[in-house]
């Protein structure tokens, strides 16, 4: 019961969820003749709805139906009746015409329609017999007419894609998880869903023109954060769809390919569906990047910093680190101020015992800014023995207590770990204990006001 009435949650159109909560009353009183004549009604009734909407939104024909149902229903007014008959004759044929069911969908939908004719023409039936539907029937009608047309929107087909491409091209674009799962996913048809998988895919996978409406590697950076977030509900499918945009990998540019690890390199349907010659051209060319190539006057300097960037944090996915294991030697060789602000990029459990080596070892105060900020943004990864060791390498490094963001970085911190709760007040406090003097004397712990403030209030 409870999967019928989610179901008829997710029916968009309260006029159409009104017929079928009367329809599902009707089935859980046994009344299933009423029962079955209420789906038909709300399996009209949402189809109308839709091409009307479609007409809305400037569909030629769809505009074509509306005047001619306003027409028929001005006739019925006037007792005329057989022009509104003749269109809900042919409304599942509309239905499969504007791409809101598939052509498959329509012999299911149609012996809703037969059994409705049977429940209210007695004619259909001899003289002694009435047409008794069992609560099977009824409830398998229910169903059916919700999950093959009225949960899913008025859009299928060219439409939906248009609608999926404007959604991700918009200057003004983010990512709701809500909307986009709900708009792009749960409500639409598994043939249609699968092809929304593909074209995202494509997109992050090979960076496809937009006509404009977009750079396409910006388009495909998009691309890859829907991919990653419709995976989530499907990886299987995700990973089909992968397999078919990695057809043409090897076509790619270096930088392309770069671009691609960087935004999937995280996710098995990726590695997956990599050829093995394309996994040994990736460590390649990841063990051959080197920033000190790169030109700072040329145009593309910035984005193949980005790139760059992106590609050293990506060593934080233990997903990235086993399939591409030169990422990790990678890592290694840089910089403690170059690990931190990979750390920041992506935070990662991996990146915990750098942050904690570079809090105890920073030698300039900027490397031990960059270790309290990549701290912060691995918050939630810490428990608090790891908190109490995080703090004491801070106040043991006079580049890390003395930094000029650090007052205001460890209340910051204090608030990033609400989740360890009111025993971290203690841990707090003995770090403040721990700072030593400075050369006039005075405790550095005063420097940290606001923090024992902060501590006082939460105390």
């Amino acid at each position: 019961m409870r999967d019928v009435e989610s179901l008829i949650g997710q029916v968009a159109n309260p006029k159409v969820r009104q017929l079928v909560d009367d329809a599902w009353r009707c089935y859980s009183a046994g009344v299933n003749r009423a029962a079955i004549v209420s789906v038909w009604t709300a399996i009209i009734t949402d189809i109308t709805d839709k091409i009307v909407w479609l007409a809305e939104e400037g569909d030629g024909d769809a505009n074509t139906f509306r005047t001619e149902l306003r027409q028929a229903q001005q006739a019925r007014l006037n007792s005329e009746i057989s022009a509104i008959q003749t269109i809900e004759s042919r409304l599942l044929r509309e239905a499969e015409k504007f791409d809101l069911v598939e052509k498959t969908s329509m012999i299911d939908l149609d012996r809703v329609r037969h059994d409705r004719n049977r429940c209210v023409h007695t004619s259909l039936h001899h003289e002694d017999e009435v047409y008794e539907p069992t609560a099977e029937t009824a409830r398998a009608h229910l169903v059916t007419a919700l999950t093959l047309l009225l949960t899913h929107p008025p859009l299928g087909g060219k439409r939906l894609f248009g609608r999926f491409i404007d959604y991700v091209c918009d200057p003004r674009f983010v990512l709701s998880e809500p909307h986009l799962l709900t708009t792009f996913h749960d409500r639409l048809r598994p043939r249609t869903r699968a092809q929304i998988f593909e074209v995202a895919a494509k997109h992050a996978l090979l960076e496809l023109p937009t006509d404009g409406w977009l750079p396409a590697d910006q388009c495909a950076d998009r691309m890859a954060k829907v991919l990653v977030l419709l995976a989530s509900r499907d990886r299987e499918r995700a990973r089909e769809a992968a397999a078919k945009g990695m057809g043409r990998f090897a076509q790619l540019s270096a930088n392309q390919k770069l671009r691609a690890l960087a935004r999937l390199g995280d996710q098995d349907f990726f590695w997956d569906t990599l050829p093995q010659d394309q996994h040994e051209h990736l460590t390649m060319l990841v063990d051959g990047l080197d920033v000190r190539q790169i030109d700072l006057g040329d145009r593309a300097a910035a984005g193949l910093l980005r790139m760059v960037a992106v590609l050293r944090a990506l060593v934080g996915s233990e997903q990235a680190r086993e399939r591409l294991p030169v990422l990790e030697i990678k890592f290694n060789a840089l910089t403690d101020q170059q690990k931190m602000r990979a750390a920041t990029q992506r935070p990662a459990r991996f990146f915990l015992p750098a942050v904690l080596t570079t809090l105890r070892e920073a030698q300039n105060w900027d490397t031990g800014a960059s270790a309290e900020h990549a701290l912060i943004a691995h918050a939630r990864f810490l428990d608090l023995d790891l908190l109490r060791s995080a703090l004491q390498a801070w106040s043991g490094n006079d580049q890390c207590y003395n930094a000029d963001t650090a007052p205001a970085a460890a209340v910051s911190l204090f608030h990033a770990t609400e989740h360890l709760g009111r025993a971290r007040i203690e841990v707090f406090g003995q770090f403040l204990t721990a700072l030593p003097l400075d050369g006039d004397e005075t405790p550095y712990c005063t420097f940290y006001a606001a923090l024992a403030e902060t501590l006082q209030a939460n105390g």
